[in-house]
């Protein structure tokens, strides 16, 4: 059986990649992860679920919907919200 070895890319080269890239992706441990995209529904529940925090995160804290990229040190991944 044939198997199809894993080719591994840094952090910084998958940023390079992202930011050039027609479509969204994850990257965790070295590999590169396709992102779906979202839906009309899904949007419209993350911009009311954004209004209704707005008012109580004020001056607490700051939130990112969609369009950020995050890296969460502790892991290595880098995601979209």
């Amino acid at each position: 059986m044939a198997t199809n070895p894993v080719s591994y890319i840094t952090q910084e080269q998958y940023l390079e990649m992202e930011r050039e890239a027609e479509y969204r992706s994850e990257y965790w441990n070295g590999e590169m992860f396709a992102k779906a995209g979202g839906t009309l529904r899904h949007n419209i529940i993350v911009n009311n679920i954004g209004a209704a925090l707005r008012g109580q995160l004020k001056g607490r804290c700051t939130y990112a919907k969609t369009d950020v990229r995050l890296l969460l040190p502790a892991t290595g991944l880098c995601t979209y919200p």
